[in-house]
């Protein structure tokens, strides 16, 4: 079974997500969530809006803490996320240190110590 993002922060309530803009039109930006789960893109919804880049969908990507683990997910953009060279397919565990693209633009997953790993 596929895992989902929680639908509060009950199995993550000390944990804290956060999310640091390292290349692109809002380079420098971070925001962190103690909710669990970080929607990213385009859309007054987003938790991490990223209107500046025009590449990036209204709802691009999500971000959710499960068990210990972050889980990314692309949410069916047209530019798609990407790890490295690859496009993200589906969900994928990832860990702090973690640079992904969206759109244009680079985002770093920082550790909850707010420490890079």
């Amino acid at each position: 079974m596929s895992p989902v993002p929680p639908k509060n922060n009950s199995e993550n309530e000390s944990k804290v997500l956060r999310v640091e803009v390292v290349n692109g039109p809002m380079d420098g930006l971070v925001h962190f969530t103690t909710e669990g789960v970080m929607l990213i893109g385009r859309g007054p919804e987003c938790d991490l809006s990223l209107d500046m880049d025009p590449d990036v969908a209204e709802k691009h990507a999500r971000l959710w803490l499960l068990n210990g683990l972050v889980w990314i997910e692309d949410l069916g953009s047209k530019a798609g996320t990407w790890i490295g060279s690859e496009s993200l397919q589906g969900k994928l565990p990832v860990s702090a240190g973690v640079v992904f693209c969206a759109g244009n633009t680079l985002l770093e997953i920082i550790a909850d110590d707010g420490s890079e790993v």
